[in-house]
């Protein structure tokens, strides 16, 4: 059997590949991955029979990954999630695997995995709904702060977010800017996607605040913004094809 095992602390990673191994020699281990956009790159090219999945990885939760693509393959989750979480997997009969993971569970996982092979797909689905936010929970005002002053901004009126160094700002449409005390890591989770989306290491911008995109070497874009006309934002290679499909969904 051909195994995926995606998880973002490579110790965890090398400590589940070897006790899969050990419970059956003759699995495949085809690769251990990092993040969201690594996984979503992989799977549009390769496949498995099963792939092991963290749900919160070092770019975001896991559960992103198939809204990017579609994944057929059935999933057993390694997770230190809250109990809301485990109670939706219970509710929907999913294999997961409470860290830090013991091979015995590893076992009772692979068994439930094999009785219930049949409807995990239907059930994995139900999962990512249930877990994910709403879309009518993401964040639709924000607190910034301008100088000493806290301002309540409507997300309609930033354009951009930029960290620089230890801090991150919001750029609105009148072009302030303004200290948002949040990482970009966390604003993905509480911005609505199709909205905002994440360029790169540095940016996350907002679809209808975009001006033009063109094309670069290597598979990059520079993204010009209505509101910072003369200076373009790059797209890295791995988020282009991404990027793409939000601009046009």
């Amino acid at each position: 059997m051909d195994i995926l095992i995606i998880e973002d602390e490579c110790l965890l990673a090398d400590e589940l590949q070897e006790k899969l191994l050990h419970i059956n020699p003759s699995y495949n281990i085809v690769a251990k991955l990092h993040g969201v956009d690594e996984a979503v790159e992989w799977l549009n090219d390769n496949s498995c029979d099963l792939i092991f999945m963290d749900i919160q990885l070092s770019d975001g939760l896991s559960f992103s990954i198939f809204d990017k693509i579609e994944v057929q393959t059935p999933v057993i989750f390694t997770t230190a999630y809250d109990q809301y979480a485990i109670q939706a997997f219970d509710v929907n009969s999913i294999a997961y695997i409470l860290k830090p993971v013991e091979e015995s569970e590893i076992k009772k996982a692979l068994s439930k995995y094999k009785s219930l092979e049949r409807s995990y797909i239907s059930n994995l689905q139900k999962l990512i709904s249930e877990i994910q936010p709403k879309k009518s929970s993401y964040k639709e005002q924000l607190i910034l702060t301008h100088g000493t002053v806290k301002k309540v901004v409507s997300i309609n009126e930033i354009s951009y977010f930029q960290a620089d160094d230890r801090y991150v700002f919001a750029f609105t449409t009148f072009a302030k800017r303004l200290f948002c005390d949040s990482t970009l890591k966390d604003l993905e989770n509480i911005l609505n996607p199709d909205l905002f989306f994440r360029i790169n290491r540095t940016f996350i911008i907002r679809k209808d605040a975009v001006e033009e995109w063109v094309p670069l070497s290597k598979g990059r874009i520079k993204v010009r913004m209505k509101h910072k006309p003369f200076e373009g934002f790059i797209v890295s290679r791995a988020r282009s094809q991404q990027f793409k499909s939000w601009l046009k969904n």
